[in-house]
């Protein structure tokens, strides 16, 4: 049909079409955000059948979702001419209103809509429009409210249950939302949608255990659920769960087909859950479905690391850095290879270049200075250690500077710096003898850091 429209249209010889294949048409090219499309055939469903107020209702939506709201309420107009009392022109003109910044107008359009609309229909469409109408003025804690509304009426809902979490995200309202869904879920213990929500609000809050069980039951509930198997797949990589992860990756797999970016996740899970055979498998795997995926050649890197061998993993990374060079993660796995290489200069390289792609992450400055430290470029390390400041703040980074100042007999000031280290973050002091086992014996040290122990014992 879209061909034949499309061919039809090119020689201007459009021939007479029914209402319903304008539909069809105006739907698919939405669907594609083809809008200027989409509203070429409300203009042609006008032409042919101007009595029907649904094409004009039509050409008005697409023009406000095209940002034309005055345009918009022009075609409105005309409709309210053909049918005078259609509600959805009263909330369409609602939306317009507000996309003109005439808000009490169009809140007061809908308080006049909710008089003469007493049944539950009318009443979620309402609800439904002011929600988008809170949206669009950015007033997120009325878009949770008016959606939340909608969903009492009726919690099978589509159109709200989807909304509903954009709203949550943006207003915070987590804890609300978790009220909601259980309590939608009372009604209707099969709503797919619901759990997903359910389960991110959970996860908000840090119930992650919960919020795995909840993203399950949405896929369980829905096979076709696409989105809650990858959510629920991510967080349980998130708390190491890596089993599970896996065997929902491959369920993916097995229902909507192999994907290379799949095929990477579940080699990670295998990664991390030592099996580096079958991670090697499953990277040539999405390898050969994808050559240029610099992910996969990250993590062959990663397999290679563990069975030593050093050079294949630094071809490895390499490619990867060559297909993306904006991961300093891909840097830092190349750095500790040189290092395992004994190719100190290399390895100083790419801990540099790592910091200067994530110049805020702290991880990537410290392994810098603890590889520094490790060769004895204490000199070096405290220079990046100090260049660190200037763009992210941590406990292990303080320690560095610590252990510098000591190693360049600058005993006092650090002194002073542990201090400051064992105040910000107690727990984390063994970083001082992992690099120098010799300040165990140490007695100054030991003293200030048994001084500091008490002090953080007592905040507990």
């Amino acid at each position: 049909m879209i061909a034949e429209y499309e061919s039809m249209n090119e020689t201007g010889d459009l021939g007479y079409l029914e209402e319903n294949d304008f539909h069809v048409l105006i739907t698919y090219y939405e669907d594609e955000f083809l809008i200027d499309q989409a509203i070429e055939v409300a203009d042609h469903a006008m032409g042919q059948h101007p009595f029907c107020v649904d094409f004009v209702m039509i050409k008005a939506r697409l023009l406000l979702s095209d940002d034309k709201p005055y345009r918009a309420m022009h075609y409105l107009d005309q409709a309210e001419v053909i049918s005078p009392f259609e509600l959805e022109i009263y909330l369409l003109r609602a939306r317009v209103l507000s996309a003109l910044g005439e808000v009490d107008q169009a809140k007061s359009l809908l308080d006049d809509a909710k008089k003469f609309s007493p049944g539950s229909k009318e009443r979620i469409e309402i609800h439904l429009c002011e929600a988008a109408i809170h949206e669009n003025n950015k007033d997120f804690d009325k878009m949770f409210t008016a959606l939340s509304e909608a969903l009492i009426e009726d919690p099978t809902n589509e159109t709200a249950l989807e909304r509903v979490w954009v709203s949550v995200e943006l207003s915070k309202k987590y804890e609300e939302s978790i009220t909601l869904h259980l309590q939608l879920l009372e009604h209707d213990s099969y709503l797919y949608q619901a759990w997903f929500n359910l389960g991110h609000a959970y996860s908000c809050i840090g119930e992650y255990r919960q919020a795995i069980e909840a993203l399950e039951y949405s896929f369980l509930i829905n096979a076709d659920f696409e989105l809650g198997y990858l959510d629920c797949a991510e967080l349980c990589c998130q708390e190491r769960l890596f089993g599970k992860a896996l065997d929902i990756y491959k369920e993916m797999n097995t229902r909507f087909g192999a994907d290379s970016d799949d095929m990477v996740k579940m080699a990670e899970c295998q990664f991390e859950m030592k099996q580096i055979d079958e991670s090697m498998e499953t990277l040539i795997e999405a390898m050969r479905m994808d050559s240029y995926n610099d992910e996969v050649f990250y993590f062959i890197g990663k397999c290679f690391v563990a069975q030593n061998k050093l050079h294949n993993a630094q071809g490895a990374f390499i490619k990867a850095i060559e297909l993306e060079d904006r991961r300093e993660e891909y840097y830092a796995e190349l750095a500790h290879v040189y290092v395992k290489m004994n190719e100190h200069g290399k390895a100083n390289f790419y801990f540099r270049k790592a910091t200067e792609i994530g110049p805020e992450q702290e991880y990537y400055w410290v392994e810098h200075c603890r590889f520094l430290i490790s060769i004895g470029e204490y000199s070096k390390a405290l220079e990046v250690n100090e260049e660190a400041d200037y763009h992210t703040f941590g406990a292990e980074l303080i320690y560095c500077k610590a252990i510098c100042l000591f190693k360049l007999n600058e005993r006092r000031k650090g002194l002073k710096v542990l201090g400051e280290a064992l105040i910000e973050q107690f727990t984390q002091h063994t970083i001082m003898y992992d690099l120098c086992p010799e300040f165990r014996q140490d007695a100054e040290i030991d003293s200030i850091v048994k001084y500091y122990k008490g002090e953080f014992v007592q905040t507990l």
